[in-house]
């Protein structure tokens, strides 16, 4: 019983958390002079109003890209932009977690990853002649251009990442990758930039490492640091240092900036976040191999499709692929 009560008030206690924060955002994006009519407002009324006017600010700021000339660079500032939004609603479920379980009170994950995903579908929609977007749900005839789009992956953990990603007859052309945990954003197109910023601020151009050592810093994911295929893979590659534990997307992020020389990731995981990070080492300089010595390709069909075990590098001698060949998965 006791426990049933602390639950009881820890919901409460996130609840109005939630609703608190929803009434600031509500306040900031709603016009001035309209917004006493709904400060009477549930936590189930306010959410879809929220909602809908983020999807709007999303929508403005592609259509502020759109006033100057076409540039890659720019479309990615302005994609890097639209995902800190589309993370909003994420921060407030990680705010207020257990403001859960209630019908009419409820703010789940799934709603959170719902609505940064229709956030995110209303701005690419704004971009002119934009191929379209798959996101959960596999197209019924697969187009050759596409947006690869991925709201929420990794809730559980610090490194929760959602991205967006061009891909091009299955090859990641641009890539652009936020973390809210973390506040770090990374975007890049393959061989001619990457950038990262940290909590909106000033872009910094990123390059993985680009001189010899004389042993490796190795990173993989949460789940592999003890593997078979991890431990053969340190031995043969010289490496030194291990880099602590991070999931794929993350791991592909750190070593664009420079951070590490390897990753390993042994089995398979969902294509969209990693297809987005992909794009940025390509970027950066760095490569991505399957464990036969092959170029990454994706499927592209949805989001949480699985891609293939891999091994990324800051080059291409940092890589043995007659050793990766036999790794264990």
């Amino acid at each position: 019983m006791r426990q049933y009560k602390t639950v009881q008030k820890q919901r409460a206690k996130d609840q109005d958390i939630l609703h608190a924060s929803l009434m600031d955002r509500f306040k900031a994006l709603q016009p001035a002079g309209s917004i006493d009519a709904f400060a009477d407002d549930q936590t189930w009324e306010l959410s879809p109003r929220v909602a809908a006017l983020e999807q709007q600010e999303g929508q403005k700021i592609i259509a502020a890209y759109q006033k100057g000339a076409p540039d890659k660079r720019a479309l990615s500032e302005a994609l890097a932009h639209l995902l800190e939004l589309a993370a909003l609603p994420l921060h407030r479920y990680f705010n207020a977690p257990d403001a859960t379980g209630m019908r009419m009170g409820a703010y789940p994950a799934s709603e959170a990853r719902t609505q940064a995903g229709d956030i995110l579908k209303a701005g690419l929609r704004t971009i002119r002649n934009a191929p379209p977007i798959v996101m959960d749900t596999p197209p019924a005839h697969k187009p050759r251009r596409l947006w690869l789009v991925s709201p929420m992956e990794g809730i559980d953990h610090d490194d929760t990442a959602m991205s967006i990603t061009l891909i091009d007859n299955g090859i990641p052309t641009a890539g652009i990758i936020h973390f809210p945990k973390k506040g770090r954003t990374y975007a890049g197109v393959p061989g001619e930039f990457a950038f990262m910023r940290i909590r909106g601020g000033k872009s910094t151009n990123i390059r993985v490492k680009n001189h010899e050592f004389f042993g490796h810093v190795a990173g993989t994911a949460h789940h592999a640091r003890r593997s078979l295929a991890f431990r053969t893979f340190t031995e043969t590659h010289t490496v030194k240092r291990i880099f602590g534990e991070a999931a794929a997307p993350y791991g592909l992020c750190r070593m664009a900036q420079g951070s590490l020389d390897l990753y390993l990731q042994p089995a398979m995981l969902p294509q969209g976040a990693l297809s987005a990070a992909h794009a940025v080492l390509a970027g950066a300089g760095g490569i991505v191999r399957t464990f036969d010595g092959a170029p990454m390709a994706f499927t592209a069909d949805r989001a949480g499709a699985p891609a293939l075990p891999f091994v990324a590098a800051a080059s291409e001698k940092s890589i043995h692929t007659h050793e990766t060949r036999r790794l264990v998965v």
